[in-house]
């Protein structure tokens, strides 16, 4: 999902359902998940959330969650 966002440059729960293949439930968890980890903005009606995750912060997610060689695979 954050791969997914920050390709797009925006972040809604139609683009995660859409990129991920999953349901209204799971991405709108995904959403307000990126949201609480500060990753992206605020609801601000029917506008696109803005993504705030740098580089370097999802660099160091991919790192922990995945191990230190996960982005060349």
């Amino acid at each position: 999902a954050l791969d997914c966002i920050k390709s797009e440059g925006f972040a809604s729960i139609s683009l995660i359902q859409k990129a991920l293949g999953c349901g209204y439930p799971l991405a709108g968890k995904l959403i307000e998940w990126m949201e609480n980890e500060g990753y992206i903005g605020t609801f601000d009606g029917a506008k696109h959330r803005k993504v705030l995750i740098t580089d370097e912060q999802y660099a160091a997610f991919i790192k922990k969650n995945f191990g230190e060689n996960a982005e060349n695979n």
